[in-house]
């Protein structure tokens, strides 16, 4: 779990469920510099926990498809059966190549592709997380 303790914002935390960890952290300190706390989850495990204890903080969950312990779409069920989760925007996180044909149904927001370009995942916490 990324959470600087100089900066205090009023302003939704994303969760970062990716089990990469230099992936996981790089997006971690993209989104602080844009002044976005997170939590980071390496499974879907831990993810599941966060959401648990910090639903109501959590205004965006970036989702990796290749997630551990917890697939994606098991994630995504236990989210929107949460008071309150139903509303939590998602959005998947690939590099798999038939990304949006695996998301159909899952009832995601949007996907960002792997390489990700910093310009498309500052556009997503702008406008879900802001």
């Amino acid at each position: 779990m990324v959470l600087s303790p100089y900066m205090k914002s009023k302003s939704p935390r994303i969760l970062v469920v990716e089990d990469d960890r230099s992936t996981r952290l790089l997006l971690g300190e993209a989104l602080e510099e844009e002044n976005h706390l997170s939590y980071l989850a390496e499974d879907g495990e831990a993810a599941l926990a966060l959401l648990k204890e910090h639903l109501k903080e959590i205004g965006l969950v970036l989702l990796d498809l290749s997630t551990p312990k917890l697939s994606p779409d098991e994630l995504l069920r236990e989210l929107r059966a949460m008071p309150g989760g139903e509303s939590v925007p998602v959005v998947v996180v690939s590099g798999w190549s038939d990304v949006e044909e695996r998301v159909l149904g899952l009832g995601v927001q949007g996907v960002i592709r792997k390489p990700i370009e910093l310009d498309d995942l500052f556009e997503v916490a702008k406008k879900y997380a802001a």
